[in-house]
Formats: C-alpha cells, structure tokens, sequence
C-alpha cells in the first residue's frame, strides 16, 4: 500500500468515526430531552395533583374580579410582578384562592394555639423568578435560572375565624412565608378559567338534572366558583435542551358553601 493509500484509509476511518459519535451524541442528546420531560411532566403533574385537592376540599373559592392584598414576612413571597406589591386581582393575574373549612370545627379558633379550629386560606399564585432569586435567603433561594421565567408558589394562613364569613375577606396576613410548588413555567406562570354555578343554569349529577341553588346569589363578593381550569406550562432551557409541556387540570370543589 503506498502513502496515499494508507492517508486516504486514516481520513475515511475518521470521517466513519465522527459520523457514529454524531449519531452517538444526537442519539444521548434525544434520550436527555426526553427525560427532562418525562421529569418535567411528572414534577408538574405532581404540582397539578396538589392543587387540585387542595381546591377541590374549598368551602370557597374566589371568583374573578376580586383584588386580594397578601402579606407575608418577607415582602418577595407575595409580589405581584404586574403591579410590584402584593396585591392579586383574580381572573386577571395568575392567582387561585380558596377558604377551607376548619380541621377540627368542635375546637375554638385561636391561630397561635389552636389554628385547627380556624377558616384556612390557600392562594396559589406565579412569582417573578428573577426577583425571587434576587431577593430570597439561601435556604430557600431556587438558584440561577431563566429571568424571564414565572415560579408557582402557595401561601396558606390560618384567618380568625371558625367559619366561612358571608363577606370573604380581601386582606391576608400570613405567619409564614410562600412555598415554592413548581419552578420554571412560561410567562405568566399559570392561566385560570372559573365557571360559576350560576352560569351553567342546569347541572348533571349522578345521572339528574339539578338546578344552582337559589342562594347562589349574583354578587361578587359572596358567589364562588364551581369549575375552575387551570393550566401550568413548564419548561426546561439550558445549552442544549429546550423542553416545554402544558398540562391543563380541572377541579370541581365539592365542599362549596354558596351563601
């Protein structure tokens, strides 16, 4: 064999060797893609699931129009990007509130001492994730990520009261901080649709026709939601993967108390 021979034959073996670790790398590339969202899939649909029976149990649930104040210890915890403090308009920001009903209603409602016998607030709601990362301590801080990005927290507080007012309340100071629920979903971080009783003017359940009750008055302040939508988008971006999914969940409270 000459020189070039032997030259030609080394080039045409590298040429085959790129091409297999090509397909090779596209091939580990593809398997990363899909179980980034195999993991993203099952993390929201996790989140999802939570929220879902967490609303389904709601003596209440905040219809849309209603402007709800949130405080919490640390001010980044409930700050609305859209308005820059914490104030949450339902149906137009990317928030879900709901009263529940107390764990142990035979015991008097004290929220230091026996917040088992209180009203119980649950607001879920999507935060800047650029100014979490900003702004919360290490221990709960989510670390570096897309800075557009929205995070899915869930803020709870026990109201004192021992049952569902007839006037929900617009203002909610909680003990604690938000829990971060879900990371990294699409600008705005979670869409909502809601149904009121009143809407659907004749239900089917259990196989009858029924009516809304009477008392599921037209007002704002005291009529609830009896379907709501909601729907999470999240994603996974980095150098090589750009994952997205969209999961919709519908809840259909049980325990609604229509004033």
């Amino acid at each position: 064999m000459t020189l070039v021979e032997l030259l030609l034959a080394g080039a045409l073996g590298l040429l085959v060797l790129a091409a297999i670790s090509l397909f090779i790398r596209n091939g580990t590339n593809a398997a990363e893609s899909v179980e980034a969202q195999r993991r993203l899939l099952e993390d929201t649909r996790a989140a999802g699931n939570y929220l879902s029976d967490v609303l389904a149990s709601a003596a209440y649930v905040y219809p849309p129009g209603l402007t709800l104040t949130l405080s919490a210890p640390s001010a980044y915890a409930v700050r609305n990007p859209a308005t820059g403090k914490g104030t949450w308009t339902i149906g137009t920001h990317p928030v879900v509130a709901a009263l529940l009903l107390p764990r142990d209603p035979t015991r008097t409602c004290d929220t230091s001492r026996t917040p088992e016998g209180c009203v119980r607030f649950v607001a879920f709601y999507a935060l800047s994730r650029a100014h979490v990362e900003a702004n919360a301590p290490a221990e709960v801080n989510p670390g570096p990520g897309p800075s557009d990005a929205r995070a899915l927290y869930v803020l709870r507080a026990a109201l004192n009261m021992s049952r569902v007012p007839e006037s929900a309340p617009l203002t909610v100071t909680a003990s604690e901080d938000a829990s971060l629920l879900i990371d990294n979903l699409d600008d705005p971080g979670m869409e909502t649709t809601s149904r009121a009783c009143t809407e659907f003017g004749r239900l089917r359940v259990g196989g009858l026709l029924v009516t809304c009750p009477a008392a599921a008055v037209s007002s704002a302040t005291n009529s609830s939601v009896s379907l709501l939508g909601v729907r999470l988008r999240p994603r996974v971006k980095d150098a090589r993967r750009d994952v997205s999914a969209t999961l919709d969940f519908s809840v259909a409270p049980r325990n609604l108390v229509l004033f």
